[in-house]
């Protein structure tokens, strides 16, 4: 067999076998992700997350009890959404976990984040920002509450 055979067949029978699919699945590079600012004249479908409460109080938590929260939300846009990553403030939200795939407009999605209070007191106010394929593209949500730490004579 010729090299010039090989180089011309093999990159054929790879194209072939590649295009040999029977279900189409969205991918992120099928999305349109927006400029932050957005404009007026684009006037393309968009996605919009919509949180059943962007803001939850936890009330108060003896210092060092954790405490979970599962942020529900949906799709109320026209176009499927992306989540890109999800972020806290600080190590002590940690993140459980976020949709990794598309959600298509009418779906709802959720994440879970659990909050510790070691070495924490007084009044928390915990940011979680999902970064999507919106506009803007900063979806914030607030975790609020009171630590109390143990007083200085009771034991731990």
């Amino acid at each position: 067999m010729s090299r010039p055979f090989t180089y011309i067949i093999l990159p054929v029978i790879a194209l072939l076998m590649a295009c040999d699919t029977e279900e189409e699945k969205v991918t992120t590079d099928m999305i349109y992700f927006p400029s932050s600012a957005g404009s007026a004249e684009d006037d393309r479908p968009r996605p919009e997350m919509t949180f059943e409460a962007d803001s939850i109080h936890f009330g108060v938590l003896a210092q060092g009890e954790k405490v979970r929260h599962t942020y529900r939300f949906k799709n109320t846009g026209d176009a499927p959404l992306v989540i890109a990553k999800v972020e806290t403030t600080c190590g002590c939200t940690a993140l459980k976990d976020w949709p990794k795939e598309p959600i298509a407009p009418g779906d709802k999605g959720e994440f879970t984040v659990e909050f510790d209070s070691h070495l924490r007191s007084g009044i928390q106010r915990k940011f979680v920002t999902a970064m999507a394929n919106t506009v803007p593209s900063k979806n914030r949500v607030l975790l609020t509450g009171e630590v109390v730490a143990p007083a200085a004579n009771e034991p731990q």
